[in-house]
This record gives C-alpha cells, structure tokens and sequence, in this order.
C-alpha cells in the first residue's frame, strides 16, 4: 500500500482492517443490488 511513509501504528492497522471488511460487504450489496 502506499502507507510506507507513515509510522507503524496498531491501531491504524485495525482500523483498515475494519474499513476493509465494510468496503467488502458494501461491495457485495451492490453486486446484489446491481442484479
């Protein structure tokens, strides 16, 4: 990612995890939504 320059941080990394796991799920109700 392009994250590199930034200082390691725990917290940060849970929150995209997070973000991610929602930008999935909002992905899977478009395609559902798209049908």
């Amino acid at each position: 990612g392009g994250f590199q320059a930034l200082p390691y941080d725990p917290d940060f990394e849970k929150t995209m995890e997070i973000v991610d796991e929602i930008i999935d799920e909002y992905r899977d109700t478009l395609a559902a939504l798209a049908k």
